[in-house]
């Protein structure tokens, strides 16, 4: 899998092959096949030009980076040359501003470290109490028949607004969802333009009505705080005894409740669809996971979870929540026999890293033996990145983790989940993976 020979012959050795040619009619059908199948885009890219290629999407010129080599040297980034900030603004920066994901340097690492208090033992404990509770409630209310990921959606709401944002939201739920539906919404627009009705627009409209709702708070949780990560938020100081600025507060809360809810929820649906797909590893993780709940200290034994530990990873390399991370250069940067220039959009591909036969033989096959111990070891570190990596590795990881092992817990003591023997999920893979039917799901009563 070498250089396009027309573009290394006409370009010089060190030219950066395109993926398909300029223009406004190319970007739009660039854009409409990878939005429609991106592992299939990513495929074809890398089996003609390699693991470097210029491409044109959404009207926005970017190179491609593919394969584990690209991963690891965009997300250890040990020359600062990769910025997190000049990546996302374009992607997300009109409704997910300023948040976590987009620093860098740093101002990112002070801020991950104020924000980091949220996630220590203590208050995870905390959260953990709470969450089941909530879980097993909702799941003896739902019906036999169910299509899975609005269902699982609402529930997650519900979640973060309580362990991240100290609420009971009620009648609000749908409000916010559907206000974050329209932020994600604006991430995969086709026009990127704010125009009266369309997504962008609809997108920043929603994150204001959120914004003006925490700003609101922000003074209440300073003097009145909760046990929840929100508020935490709003009273953590730096080095020198500084709170966070109120509006610093406001885009990293936005950022957190929507990893909490949408990537969460795409989790966990796709965890869902594989047990019902796979009724001996249901059975593996159903055992697993009641033994856990019958001891005492269900935070101590969270890391002893082995298998479902492995399922969740396969889960997470066949149906990562997002297939694709943004960044921009600030300095020339060396790879893959090409000179990336200062100034570039460049990205790497989650999804297609998953893909890679080279890296997991037959990689549509559901196999969660990929992540035993012996296997992992042999296995290059960043062929399995759904959290990121390096200094932008997802900080509610273990949050997450946990969410989805009591959600579990909670669902297979009560029900088995059943999946049509005939059916097969068509994903939606972009802004957030999830499912274009919902997922029709049976849980029979055990």
């Amino acid at each position: 899998m070498g250089r396009d020979l027309e573009d290394a012959v006409t370009s010089g050795s060190d030219s950066i092959p395109k993926a398909n040619p300029d223009g406004w009619l190319s970007s739009l059908k660039m854009t409409r096949d990878y939005l429609s199948d991106p592992l299939g885009t990513m495929r074809s890219i890398h089996e003609h030009h390699g693991g470097v290629a210029q491409m044109n999407l959404f009207g926005m010129k970017a190179v491609v980076l593919l394969g584990p080599l690209a991963n690891e040297l965009v997300l250890l980034n040990r020359d600062n040359a990769f910025s997190s900030e000049i990546g996302w603004t374009p992607v997300i920066g009109s409704t997910f501003p300023n948040g976590l994901i987009s620093l860098d340097g740093n101002h990112h690492r002070e801020d991950r470290r104020m924000i980091g208090a949220a996630f220590k033992p203590e208050p995870m404990q905390v959260y953990l109490k709470a969450m089941g509770e909530r879980f097993s409630n909702e799941i003896r209310a739902w019906p036999e028949q169910l299509t899975f990921y609005p269902a699982i959606k609402q529930l997650t709401l519900a979640s973060a607004a309580r362990d991240l944002l100290g609420l009971s939201l009620g009648a609000e739920v749908d409000a916010v969802s559907r206000a974050f539906v329209s932020m994600l919404g604006a991430s995969a627009a086709l026009v990127r333009h704010p125009l009266p009705g369309n997504a962008l627009w609809r997108g920043i409209k929603a994150r204001g009505r959120l914004k003006r709702f925490l700003l609101d708070e922000i003074p209440r949780r300073r003097v009145n705080p909760g046990r929840d990560i929100f508020s935490t938020v709003c009273n953590a100081t730096d080095d020198e005894g500084r709170a966070m600025a109120d509006e610093a507060i406001v885009d990293h809360m936005n950022l957190l409740l929507m990893a909490a809810h949408d990537t969460t929820t795409s989790a966990l649906t796709s965890i869902v669809y594989l047990l019902g797909r796979h009724p001996e590893w249901q059975a593996y993780v159903r055992d697993e996971l009641l033994a856990w709940r019958d001891q005492g200290d269900l935070y101590a034994g969270l890391r002893d979870l082995k298998v479902t530990e492995m399922v969740l990873h396969e889960a997470l390399r066949l149906y990562p929540p997002v297939a694709s991370l943004p960044r921009g250069l600030v300095k020339d940067v060396e790879f893959g026999g090409c000179t990336l220039p200062t100034g570039s959009a460049v990205g790497i591909h989650i999804l297609h890293t998953h893909y890679m036969p080279e890296l997991w033989p037959e990689p549509t096959r559901f196999d969660p033996l990929r992540f035993s111990p012996e296997h992992v070891r042999t296995r290059h570190k960043y062929a399995w990145i759904p959290f990121g990596g390096g200094a932008h590795m997802c900080l509610g990881l273990h949050f997450a983790s946990m969410q989805v092992k009591l959600f579990l817990s909670d669902l297979l003591r009560e029900r088995t989940i059943v999946v049509s023997a005939d059916y097969e999920m068509d994903m939606q893979w972009i802004p957030i993976s999830k499912p274009r039917d919902g997922l029709p799901i049976s849980l029979a009563l055990r």
